[in-house]
């Protein structure tokens, strides 16, 4: 069946492209970011346009003003962050050609890219303008010559792209991300669905903390730049990363510029001084954890990490009726053994054969990661579970 517009002239749908998302209605943005997460909001999107490394472009589809659907890319020339590289993230190389440009469709920064469309589309409709952006992105990478990828994409947006990919394109789990779902009842009730082991573990660790003369205050991110800034290397400094604390602190008063008002920074101060930091971006009925900080001479004496980053940010969820703590990708067994489970990332790689990654055997890659974060799941106890979309109904 055609859709609705079909044959109706001015009701036609109609593709515009902008470089910057302040020439789109942050209302009409929203509007159908509406069930999606923080890294598809107006105001994450503008925050990541400060960055200098990359091309940004919004494909956008219209019905007269409507806005019925949006997909951010990213054309990166060169400075290709790590892990939106679809080369080093399948451990490949490039059979020709390895400084071509790569193009990212949805978000660059925060491990989760939706496509966006309007709740009133009808599937025929919604089908047609998934194809008319992807169509657009590809159109965009041909014209840069560009390896071009959607990468972290949750399963609700798989659904509805699967069906418009081509042959020559490959879909496959990518990574995954930790979600712990928060009880009305808050910590107590956290505690009592958590393995006896596993809540001795968690109490002695809340214990460690009241008995480190620590004290916990929650700040927006603009008022505490400096402290975060330094405290943000010394964690960077400990997996290798050199990082100038004044570049740090300007990099987070980048993101408060666009993003302080949804910004909740669970602070531990031993004195005057901060000692650890766990800041968390809250949108709609979810919070996300978006980075830390700590002094490591007091970190493992208060158990810092597991204190700010879950025990302070369940409490804080319970009281204000937050569902849901996405912690995002990375350090699974910790966060799995702490309730949270694990969602599939899938990969989108269009066009293998123009990529020069047409010899990469995605089918086992799929299979290796499968058995990597189903390990980690099934270890959490029952209440942890992979799902996927991927035919099989789960893994």
């Amino acid at each position: 069946m055609p859709p609705a517009w079909a044959g109706t002239g001015s009701r036609m749908p109609i593709e515009q492209a902008v470089t910057t998302l302040a020439d789109v209605d942050p209302a009409d943005w929203n509007r159908l970011a509406r069930q999606a997460s923080v890294y598809s909001s107006y105001r994450w999107l503008r925050y990541v346009e400060t960055h200098r490394n990359a091309v940004a472009r919004y494909f956008l589809v219209r019905r007269g003003r409507e806005l019925l659907a949006a997909l951010p890319s990213y054309l990166f020339r060169a400075d290709i962050p790590t892990f939106y590289d679809p080369t080093r993230l399948l451990g490949a190389t490039r059979m020709a050609e390895p400084d071509r440009p790569v193009l990212i469709g949805g978000t660059r920064e925060g491990y989760r890219s939706e496509l966006l469309t309007s709740d009133a589309l009808s599937e025929d409709e919604r089908r047609t303008v998934v194809s008319l952006l992807l169509a657009d992105l590809r159109r965009q990478g041909a014209e840069a010559d560009a390896l071009t990828a959607i990468l972290y994409v949750p399963d609700h947006t798989v659904e509805f792209l699967a069906p418009c990919l081509r042959e020559t394109d490959r879909l496959f789990v990518l990574d995954a991300e930790a979600v712990i779902a928060v009880p009305v009842d808050g910590l107590p009730a956290y505690l009592d669905r958590m393995p006896r082991h596993r809540r001795n573990t968690i109490r002695r660790e809340m214990k460690r903390f009241a008995a480190s003369d620590c004290r916990l205050e929650i700040h927006r991110l603009a008022d505490c730049l400096a402290d975060i800034g330094r405290l943000s290397v010394q964690l960077l400094g400990k997996y290798g990363r050199i990082a100038d604390p004044d570049e740090e602190a300007h990099r987070f008063e980048r993101q408060a510029a666009f993003t302080n008002e949804l910004s909740r920074v669970f602070c531990a101060y031993r004195g005057d001084s901060m000692v650890g930091f766990a800041h968390f971006i809250q949108w709609r009925d979810t919070v996300y954890a978006r980075s830390l900080g700590f002094d490591h001479d007091v970190s493992r004496q208060a158990a810092l990490y597991f204190n700010l980053a879950y025990y302070s940010a369940i409490r804080y969820a319970a009281a204000t009726n937050i569902r849901l703590i996405n912690l995002g990708c990375d350090s699974f067994e910790a966060k799995v053994a702490r309730g949270a489970r694990l969602y599939p990332l899938w990969g989108i790689l269009l066009d293998v054969d123009r990529a020069g990654l047409d010899h990469v055997d995605f089918t086992a890659f799929q299979r290796e990661r499968l058995l990597q974060l189903s390990g980690l799941a099934g270890g959490g106890g029952p209440q942890v579970r992979l799902t996927a979309s991927d035919g099989g109904g789960g893994v």
